[in-house]
């Protein structure tokens, strides 16, 4: 007997199609063959399938295309996600990892589902991180009486300024504001004695 009978180089014994040199395997066993590859002047009634495994996910889209108890590899090192013991491939373990899906973050130190990199305040105590000597400490607050203590972040992260950093603020306005129409006065003065000079200049010649 044929051990190969159709000589596609894939044992009777070891081909799903064993009389079709097109094809050779079918994964899921559905009669559709994973892949079709026919012969020079040779065709097949078959027709391929686009979902080997039979898990409903098409092979396009399947990390283990021929694996039904696995579908996706978010780090690409070959371990389905859900074997893998750190599926983002940040050296974390996604036990310990408050992103396990996210390369980019690692801890959410307050638990407000922004990651650490991200919040500008880590610990939620109302402190940004910049002016927070213990970003990771809500226990332990900036000192109250220090002038970095009275720049406060607002619930949103964004720098709150308290009255007297206000008040300071106004006085320098105010100042640079004076400054200016100082200047602006003094360039307007400059403007009209120039074109007093030009005027009797021109009376002179003529």
């Amino acid at each position: 007997a044929d051990p190969d009978d159709d000589n596609d180089g894939y044992p009777d014994l070891e081909d799903d199609f064993s009389l079709d040199p097109c094809a050779w395997i079918d994964t899921d066993n559905d009669g559709k063959p994973n892949t079709i590859n026919c012969p020079i002047g040779v065709t097949t009634s078959l027709i391929e399938d686009l979902d080997d495994d039979n898990d409903q996910i098409p092979d396009t889209e399947d990390a283990f295309p021929i694996d039904s108890s696995s579908i996706s590899d978010f780090d690409g090192d070959g371990i389905p996600d859900n074997q893998d013991d750190d599926r983002d491939g940040d050296n974390v373990p996604n036990e310990l990892d408050a992103f396990p899906n996210d390369p980019s973050e690692t801890l959410d130190t307050d638990g407000d589902g922004i990651g650490d990199n991200l919040d500008n305040d880590d610990d939620g105590d109302g402190f940004i991180d910049l002016i927070d000597k213990y970003p990771k400490d809500a226990g332990n607050l900036p000192d109250q009486n220090s002038a970095s203590a009275n720049a406060q972040s607002n619930n949103d992260g964004s720098l709150k300024l308290d009255s007297n950093w206000m008040l300071s603020l106004l006085v320098v306005s105010f100042i640079a504001s004076f400054g200016l129409g100082v200047l602006y006065k003094s360039k307007k003065q400059n403007e009209l004695a120039y074109d007093e000079d030009d005027e009797e200049m021109m009376e002179i010649i003529i």
